[in-house]
C-alpha cells in the first residue's frame, strides 16, 4: 500500500511541476517606459476543468508549454487563443484584438456550453 500512495505522490509532484505558471515577455526590455500590461490564461495541464482558455501566441509570438501567461506593453495586440470545452470534446482557435493599459491585469474567459463548444472568447480586467 505504501508503494502505490508514493507513486500518487510522486505523479501529482510532476504534474503540478510541468502545470508551472510561466509568461512570455512579449517586448524588448529596452521598450519598457512603464509596467507591462499582464494577460492570463488557464493552465495546459489541469485535472477536472470543464473550460479551459488556452493563450497560444500574442503578437505572432507564440507562447511555449509551460507559459500560461504574456507581459505586453499598452496598447493593441493580436492574441490566438485555443478554447476547449471538456465535455463533449469541443476544441476551437479564436484571435482577439484587444488593448491593454500598463500595470492592469487581465484575465482570459469564454463562453461556453457542452454542446456548441466555445461561443465567445473574451478578456477581462482582473486582480489576481
Amino acid at each position: 500500500m505504501t508503494g502505490l500512495w508514493m507513486r500518487a505522490v510522486v505523479l501529482s509532484v510532476m504534474s503540478l511541476s510541468l502545470s508551472a505558471c510561466g509568461s512570455l515577455r512579449a517586448y524588448d526590455q529596452a521598450q519598457l517606459g512603464s509596467m507591462p500590461a499582464h494577460i492570463h490564461g488557464d493552465y495546459r495541464v489541469s485535472a477536472g476543468v470543464p473550460v479551459k482558455v488556452l493563450l497560444r501566441s500574442v503578437d505572432d509570438k507564440p507562447l511555449r508549454f509551460w507559459q500560461s501567461a504574456a507581459e505586453v506593453l499598452d496598447g493593441e495586440h493580436r492574441l490566438l487563443i485555443d478554447c476547449e470545452v471538456t465535455q463533449g470534446q469541443h476544441l476551437s482557435r479564436h484571435e482577439l484584438k484587444v488593448s491593454v493599459a500598463a500595470g492592469v491585469t487581465y484575465r482570459l474567459r469564454a463562453d461556453a456550453t457542452p454542446q456548441s463548444g466555445c461561443t465567445n472568447v473574451y478578456m477581462e480586467e482582473t486582480r489576481l
